[in-house]
């Protein structure tokens, strides 16, 4: 894992490119977000610039008589590049900004806009007549390529190419325009060869750092969201084996979780004859069975609000009232008893017998809680768990025998037959009670 992610970040040494198309467009999104801010008001600014150019070029050229006509259409032009190509370039690239497609031509964009900010400081040469003129240009100029190699986020390849042409534009203007010799342009030619070898320099390792902040957040990120995920797995097992609120309780607090219900209702459900249909099926069959057997039981237990405690080999364990009270917890057991009769009585055997659960309910009070150090359960214990038990061990195939503290629960709203006096082992005799007896000779 930790090796794709490598690769999958890795940047081109020279290009600083990335290597996954993917990344570099999530990298041009997240650039474009941080910085459009800023570019924006650098389209205004540098619109503004070019306007105050103009003026300053119109004044120049009125304030002057000893203009050659040579130097006022160089000013003409220069003055016409300013108000009509470049105040309308930057007007269009802070719209297009706004557009759907500003992200990926982002970089087109900056360029565009390093190239006119260049253009113009170059041209200030034009701006007059005597050589005093090319100190202010030279200054605009060093700013201007100072500005492009550091601050403009542009790709140091780029910067260093509108830099390196402007610088050369520069000097050759320079010369043809004042027909001064290259050599008394040392000082020029000195300090725009230092910015441009230590500005592509600069550039680059902005661009790299710029980069690799990028790639360390999209790790940080990648592995947050792995830790989410594994998190979230760890959960859903957990939920799996307690209930949420347990669950909840178990993460916040270290202490040992019990808790004391007086009125809660148990059912357990047995497989009738599975001891000896087992015998005749394979591993697999048998599993498959008791998956498809129990994950329907589960379905109605969440859908009827039920917990889920376990299950024993063939037989299934439910309760009602934990691990938080219900008023009608005897109803919602009832109602899954019946529930799951039937959908039992819908399945067969191999050998095409049906399917038949023995079931036993019980109500009355209980003590909830988890056990377990490495492998946690949740657990119901006491006498009405016992009972429960007592009365799907004693119990018929196909029908559901309820004790009389459930009966008591339960009367008036299901069909109650009495199935009378039973000795339940541990318990003695004890009236005992069918749910919605499928056979009403049961009890005899």
């Amino acid at each position: 894992m930790k090796h794709t992610i490598e690769n999958n970040f890795s940047l081109r040494p020279f290009t600083l490119g990335f290597r996954d198309p993917n990344i570099a467009t999530d990298y041009r999104r997240d650039q474009f977000d941080r910085i459009i801010g800023p570019t924006r008001v650098l389209c205004v600014a540098a619109a503004i610039l070019f306007i105050l150019a103009w003026l300053f070029n119109s004044q120049v050229r009125a304030a002057q008589a000893d203009i050659t006509p040579q130097v006022l259409i160089e000013l003409a032009l220069f003055n016409s590049i300013l108000l009509y190509i470049m105040v309308p370039l930057c007007v269009a690239l802070f719209v297009c900004s706004y557009l759907p497609f500003a992200v990926s031509l982002f970089q087109f964009g900056a360029a565009l806009m390093g190239t006119l900010v260049i253009s113009a400081s170059v041209g200030m040469v034009l701006s007059d007549a005597n050589l005093t003129a090319q100190h202010y240009s030279f200054a605009f100029l060093l700013f201007n390529v100072w500005v492009i190699y550091t601050i403009s986020q542009l790709r140091y390849l780029y910067a260093a190419a509108i830099c390196l042409v402007g610088s050369a534009a520069f000097v050759a203007l320079l010369h043809y325009r004042f027909a001064e010799p290259l050599a008394e342009s040392a000082t020029y030619l000195f300090l725009l060869a230092g910015a441009n070898m230590l500005g592509p320099l600069a550039a680059y390792h902005l661009d790299k750092t710029s980069r690799n902040e990028f790639i360390n957040r999209r790790k940080v990120e990648q592995r947050e969201r792995e830790l989410a995920i594994e998190k979230e797995k760890s959960e859903r097992l957990l939920l799996n084996i307690l209930p949420e609120s347990i669950a909840d309780r178990l993460k916040s607090d270290t202490s040992r979780i019990a808790d004391r219900f007086d009125e809660v209702t148990v059912l357990f459900a047995d497989i009738a004859g599975f001891t000896d249909q087992s015998s005749q099926m394979s591993a697999d069959q048998l599993v498959g069975m008791l998956d498809t057997v129990f994950s329907q039981f589960d379905e109605v237990a969440d859908r009827l609000g039920l917990e889920k405690i376990k299950t024993i080999g063939d037989a299934y364990m439910v309760a009602a009232g934990v691990p938080s009270n219900a008023t009608d917890h005897a109803d919602r057991i009832a109602d899954f008893a019946l529930e799951i009769r039937a959908l039992a009585g819908r399945l067969t055997w191999p050998d095409g017998l049906p399917l038949q659960m023995r079931i036993g309910i019980a109500s009355g009070p209980a003590v909830a809680g988890v056990i377990g150090r490495q492998k946690f359960i949740y657990d119901l214990w006491g006498d009405t768990v016992n009972t429960a038990s007592r009365m799907e061990s004693h119990g018929h195939s196909g029908e559901i025998q309820i004790d009389e503290r459930t009966r008591e629960l339960l009367q008036d709203k299901y069909p109650l037959t009495p199935r009378g006096e039973v000795e339940i082992k541990g318990k003695g005799l004890m009236e005992t009670w069918w749910l919605a007896a499928e056979d009403l000779t049961a009890g005899t």
